[in-house]
């Protein structure tokens, strides 16, 4: 648990102190998911105590936030990883299954993915990304013999 608050914490330090090379550019893509991952960051207990009467009742629940890293790859074979908080799961990356293309835009250094809610008849949403690594598709070599 410690390794992964530690993991966590260096990413987000990535993140505020690597400048970003991308600053100012703009470009529309279409990318196919390739991988995902959901970390869950515990953040404590939150407890509400309602009192009806004489009687008095406590609804505890532990809370968290949720580290999704995103693997994505675009048309002309250049691989992206992606990172974003959310405070609920299902408010995030639930809706980008792997396999799939989505239509994105690059801003500086995030891509905004825009799908469809519920599938293609849905109304369009959009989940923001910051980009954390840029990188050619890697390439299988044959296996010698």
């Amino acid at each position: 648990m410690l390794k992964q608050l530690l993991a966590i914490l260096a990413l987000l330090m990535l993140l505020i102190l690597v400048p970003n090379a991308n600053a100012g550019q703009k470009q529309e893509l279409t990318v196919t998911t390739v991988s995902h991952n959901v970390q869950e960051v515990p953040r404590g207990t939150h407890c509400s105590v309602s009192t009806y009467g004489t009687n008095t009742y406590a609804n505890c629940r532990d809370t968290a936030f949720y580290f999704f890293t995103e693997v994505v790859r675009s048309k002309d074979g250049t691989q992206y990883t992606l990172t974003r908080w959310a405070k609920y799961i299902w408010s995030s990356t639930d809706q980008l299954e792997d396999g799939y293309s989505f239509p994105a835009k690059i801003d500086g250094g995030s891509m905004t993915i825009f799908y469809q809610q519920g599938g293609n008849q849905g109304p369009r949403k959009s989940l923001k990304f910051k980009i954390m690594d840029i990188r050619p598709t890697p390439v299988a070599t044959p296996e010698k013999k």
